[in-house]
This record gives structure tokens, C-alpha cells and sequence, in this order.
């Protein structure tokens, strides 16, 4: 009788009944905790890249239709702003979807660089596959091909 009081009350512990179920579940969180914080900080390296390649791209299809815009943009102006004022171009109008991708894309890079909820990995290869098949299909409609338009 002591005995299984004493195994009781050593499982109980302090915390209460299952007191020890509680330590090993609490121990799996933990542990769950620091693989999705290692997913999550991946997955904000990812975003930060993939934000940095989205603004290389705007930045060669400003400086491709720059005879086009009334003035050049100033230095330091943000991604934002460069996105929109590629839908300013008449010339060689870049279609709504593409530029909502690229939208969508620089939304994760802020949402990783501020810490912001971040989406899943799949919805971000999803979204980034699209706009790299939008903005293909953009210099192919120009340029007949892949590359310099």
C-alpha cells in the first residue's frame, strides 16, 4: 500500500495527477517547439531570399522599360513602389496577376524580416512558382524567348 502510494505520489509530483505524463508531454512541446522554431527561421531565410531575388527582378524590368517612365525612381525607393510603378508602364503593360504575385512575394519577405505569422512553406513555393511562370510568360510575350526583352 505504501508502495503504490509512493509511486502515486512520486507520478503526481507537485503538479498534480500524472505529474510525470505532464514532463514528458511538456518535454515532446519543447522539443516540438525548437524543430518548428529551426523550420521557422529556415523558412524566414527562404522568404528573405526569395524577396531579394523578386527585387533584382523588378529592379532589371525598371531598368529594361526605363525609356518608358516618366522619371527614373529615386534611390532608395521602396519595393512596393517600384512594383507599382511597373503597372504604369503602357509600352509594355506587365499583366495584373504578375504584379499581384510580385506583391504577394514582397509580403513574405516583410512578414519574415519583421517577424510577422509567416505562411507555410508549401503556400510559399506555390506563390513563388507562379510568379516565376508569370513573369517567364511575360519576357517570352516580349522577347520570344527567355532572357533580355
Amino acid at each position: 500500500s505504501s508502495f503504490k502510494h509512493r509511486n502515486y505520489s512520486e507520478e503526481r509530483g507537485e503538479g498534480g495527477p500524472g505529474f510525470l505524463t505532464q514532463q514528458v508531454n511538456t518535454y515532446a512541446f519543447k522539443h516540438k517547439n525548437e524543430e518548428d522554431d529551426e523550420s521557422a527561421n529556415r523558412l524566414r531565410e527562404l522568404l528573405t531570399k526569395i524577396r531579394q531575388a523578386l527585387e533584382r527582378s523588378v529592379l532589371k524590368h525598371i531598368q529594361k522599360n526605363i525609356q518608358y517612365l516618366p522619371t527614373s525612381p529615386p534611390s532608395g525607393t521602396g519595393l512596393k513602389s517600384l512594383i507599382d510603378l511597373l503597372s504604369n508602364i503602357k509600352e509594355r503593360p506587365f499583366p495584373m496577376k504578375l504584379l499581384e504575385a510580385m506583391h504577394t512575394i514582397r509580403a513574405y519577405g516583410n512578414m519574415a524580416v519583421h517577424d510577422g505569422r509567416l505562411p507555410s512553406r508549401e503556400q510559399v513555393e506555390k506563390d513563388f512558382n507562379t510568379f516565376k511562370r508569370l513573369e517567364e510568360d511575360f519576357e517570352i510575350r516580349y522577347n520570344g524567348r527567355l532572357g533580355v526583352y
